[in-house]
């Protein structure tokens, strides 16, 4: 089974290929650039998808009634506390990156909670919906699983951008390198392969001891080994370590309409 990049169920999204997207998976990271929840701070989101279980809670679905709960067109987002967090604070080195929704978003796909995503995104531009919405409905007909970003992917990440930044240039949006890694972490966690058309990240994971390269026409497959749960060696670690780099995570605390 393999992690798919973020153009890749792009592409397959547009040519509603999805014969060709099912058995796949795509992590968290990915869900959020698919559906539009980045925003252009690294602090923020553009809207905040609640946990499923705190909008069952609040009324927003009711499934022991036999019946759901039409949810009605809002004029502003959820607030930020209703829903998850993942804090990465770098010391200083790179600016800090709050992750909004990285759970919230893998449940809401696995649940198959449309109600709730258009709620969340209805205070939006008619087009970006749309785009949100038509995206959504892709990763449910496709049955592709969504896994979110862990605390010991986030470690793995943090190595491999230690080994990457010593070595390549970042892009001018340190978030844009910061998800690509992400990405790449969740599929060398997992021990398993991911498709991807970035030909910068497809050369860098293949210095990875154990992940091997395997070249089609436009996309390139990251085969690790194994699960890779370091991506660098103690001492290199213990230097970003000792730098103060660390994460956080918050769960939601309220559902605010």
């Amino acid at each position: 089974m393999s992690f798919l990049d973020t153009n890749i169920v792009s592409e397959m999204c547009r040519d509603r290929n999805v014969a060709g997207a099912k058995g796949h998976r795509i992590s968290s990271v990915v869900a959020m650039e698919l559906l539009l929840t980045s925003s252009t701070s690294a602090t923020s989101a553009r809207y905040y998808i609640p946990m499923p279980s705190a909008a069952i809670l609040n009324g927003l679905h009711c499934p022991l009634a036999g019946k759901n709960v039409r949810v009605g067109r809002r004029d502003h987002a959820y607030g930020k506390s209703s829903t998850d967090s993942m804090v990465t604070d770098f010391a200083g080195d790179f600016g800090s990156i709050v992750m909004f929704g990285n759970k919230a978003i893998s449940a809401t796909i696995g649940d198959k909670r449309g109600d709730l995503l258009r709620s969340a995104a209805s205070f939006l531009p008619k087009a970006t919906r749309s785009v949100i919405e038509e995206r959504f409905r892709f990763l449910v007909e496709s049955e592709m699983e969504c896994v979110a970003v862990s605390d010991p992917n986030i470690h793995v990440a943090m190595d491999l951008l230690w080994e990457f930044s010593r070595k390549y240039t970042l892009k001018a949006s340190f978030r844009n390198s910061w998800h690509d890694l992400l990405i790449l972490a969740v599929a060398l966690c997992n021990g398993d392969q991911l498709v991807t058309e970035d030909s910068l990240l497809a050369k860098f994971a293949a210095e990875v001891p154990g992940v091997n390269l395997v070249s089609h026409a436009k996309s390139v497959v990251l085969c690790p080994e194994r699960r890779i749960l370091a991506a660098s060696s103690p001492t290199e670690r213990q230097a970003y370590v000792n730098r103060g780099w660390k994460v956080r995570e918050q769960n939601a605390r309220k559902l605010k309409r």
